[in-house]
């Protein structure tokens, strides 16, 4: 493990991401993204990505989101889930 410093432009993310209203949402967010990131590599690494993978990164995904203790609408969850299944595509 090794720990890396990131400058995030809290009034823009914010802005897109209203719940992540604290250093600590924040972190945990960066956290969880560069996480769902390094899993689509290994999947990356190990060739074509099976529909039952994509499924578990976005079920992986989608647990994260609510484990951020706040409320989404079904517009936000829909959109948490499209992005997630667009970037397993576009990646993996």
């Amino acid at each position: 493990m090794c720990t890396v410093s990131v400058k995030v432009n809290e009034a823009v993310l914010r802005g897109i991401r209203p719940e992540l209203n604290t250093t600590a949402a924040i972190r945990q967010w960066v956290q969880q993204q560069i996480d769902l990131r390094i899993q689509q590599m290994e999947l990356e690494e190990e060739g074509t990505t099976t529909i039952e993978e994509a499924r578990e990164v976005t079920h992986r995904a989608v647990n994260r989101e609510y484990a951020l203790d706040h409320d989404m609408t079904p517009e936000q969850l829909y959109e948490v889930i499209s992005e997630e299944i667009d970037d397993i595509y576009a990646n993996g």
